[in-house]
């Protein structure tokens, strides 16, 4: 298929599914063409174990149940890793490298199933018409595997929260044999499978650590 009839594809599916688009979906900001279209299909094109080739990329729930009793909310996600071009995180002493599966716009849409998923779990209703708004913006979500044979695994997520004009940053570097992490230090599993399964678990951990926060955030 020509660029161009590429294109015209792509553009075809964004205007065909605008009308369908869902109002109980986190909002993507800023997104590129892969993403608005897969936004607009929402999760029948990015099931359960994501859209990433190879071994699957689970979405993991909460290692704690929250009841938010049908708190009613916008949710926006914007992916801010190209603007910041961070180096460093205050959670971690590793030098980040930007380098992993997760760089582009599979990392942005998987942190955006996770907050659909564990929002709506937590019995959070997310609602496009809401008139209080959570914005999320994603600053660094990275993966670093370390050695041979005996492999260290770090998955590496960095988040900022907003809501009633109220902001707070959340870090997470997740190492295989942590007590949240799904792989121990002795786990028998392929790089790039430990290298999903840790950075998904990052994630997890980090809007875990929001939710116990957004409890008590008025």
């Amino acid at each position: 298929m020509k660029a161009t009839s590429k294109c015209f594809f792509a553009l075809f599916l964004i205007a065909h599914f605008t009308q369908a688009q869902r109002r109980d979906q986190v909002i993507l900001l800023d997104a590129g063409l892969l993403g608005k279209i897969i936004y607009k299909l929402g999760d029948a094109t990015m099931p359960q174990y994501g859209f990433l080739p190879g071994k699957k990329f689970p979405t993991y729930d909460t290692r704690y149940p929250f009841d938010f009793q049908k708190r009613t909310i916008s949710v926006t996600l914007q992916d801010m890793r190209d603007s910041l071009q961070m180096k460093r995180v205050n959670c971690s002493e590793l030098d980040l490298k930007n380098k992993s599966e997760f760089r582009g716009e599979q990392g942005t849409l998987k942190v955006w199933q996770y907050l659909n998923h564990l929002l709506s779990t937590s019995n959070i209703v997310i609602d496009n018409a809401a008139t209080d708004t959570l914005k999320v913006k994603l600053r660094v979500l990275d993966s670093r595997l370390f050695g041979f044979g005996q492999v260290e695994v770090h998955g590496i997520c960095e988040m900022e929260f907003e809501f009633h004009g109220v902001s707070k940053i959340y870090c997470v570097d997740l190492e295989d044999g942590d007590p949240t992490a799904p792989l121990g230090w002795d786990s028998v599993v392929t790089r790039k499978t430990a290298s999903r399964l840790i950075t998904s678990a990052s994630i997890r951990d980090l809007i875990e650590q929001f939710l116990n926060d957004f409890e008590n955030w008025k």
